[in-house]
């Protein structure tokens, strides 16, 4: 059996791995073919970019009944593929389990991160005797030359990582130049109007999360408790908020001062009364880059 070395290449030559990677790749030709017919099927999707979980989980199961093996599991998992070790239930999944097919709709779904399918990935999979398979191209790494195309299918995988990210960066960087980037999420207090094909078409005020901030303001640089309970009468439509000295409530308040309320007792006042910032608990840092200057 003919041994593989992979070398890894850089933008314009190929150039040596690093020793621990290249130990294991130059020490395996491929990898052992489980024993068994016990198989998992994994299917992931980045935060950023998005595929079909469902679509991959299809092509698993047709693969596996055409080769009449066993899915015990199906594993979904959405997280980058950037760090192998932050794939956490691929990981446990490839320690816990011996002499099983791993089903993968396409090689970047396994992962993006070379350094880090050389160093862990790799090794689990031998000492567990647990075979990959690409169902897209129908390699199988018991095979050494799949084994070889899988290997330098990751490589491919985290070269278009890097080129998307640098990409995505250089754009952003280039519209912030020109003053017409828009940040995927608008900053608190505004919001985003859509034209039909999804676009952002202009950016407005959000009526109730400017009340939060007036409400925010008023608490911490001071306002009439007239204003305040009405402020939280409309955000919440609860008509029963009333402000009151806890040390006697039969003492009448007209006025909070600047002082009276901290940053931190602020945030845990709204999240007491469950008036959160965007579905979020509130902080004291993000009270205080509410306030205005």
């Amino acid at each position: 059996m003919v041994k593989i070395v992979i070398k890894k290449q850089s933008s314009n030559k190929r150039a040596e791995l690093p020793n621990s990677e290249d130990d294991i790749l130059s020490k395996l030709s491929c990898l052992k073919m489980s024993a068994g017919k016990d198989s998992i099927i994994y299917a992931r999707e980045s935060n950023v970019m998005k595929h079909s979980l469902e679509d991959q989980v299809q092509k698993g199961k047709e693969y596996a009944k055409k080769h009449g093996f066993k899915v015990g599991s199906v594993i979904n998992e959405t997280c980058s593929g950037e760090i192998i070790l932050k794939q956490k239930k691929l990981m446990d999944a490839i320690l816990e389990n011996k002499d099983t097919h791993f089903l993968f709709s396409h090689t970047d779904r396994i992962t993006r991160d070379f350094q880090g399918f050389c160093s862990h990935f790799i090794n689990c999979c031998d000492v567990n005797r647990n075979t990959i398979h690409i169902v897209n191209e129908g390699l199988v790494s018991s095979i050494p030359l799949d084994f070889k195309k899988i290997v330098c299918g990751i490589i491919d995988a985290e070269e278009e990582r890097k080129t998307i990210s640098r990409r995505i960066k250089s754009s952003v960087a280039f519209r912030k130049r020109n003053g017409i980037y828009k940040p995927p999420v608008p900053k608190f207090g505004r919001m985003y109007v859509r034209d039909k094909e999804g676009k952002v078409w202009k950016e407005v005020q959000s009526e109730q999360e400017s009340d939060s901030i007036r409400l925010v303001n008023l608490m911490y640089f001071g306002g009439t408790c007239d204003e305040i309970e009405k402020l939280l009468k409309k955000i919440t439509k609860n008509p029963k908020h009333k402000l009151y000295d806890m040390n006697n409530e039969d003492n009448e308040i007209c006025e909070v001062k600047r002082g009276n309320f901290s940053s931190q007792s602020i945030a845990e006042f709204l999240n007491y009364i469950k008036l959160y910032k965007r579905n979020r608990e509130w902080s004291g840092a993000s009270v205080l880059n509410c306030l205005s200057n």
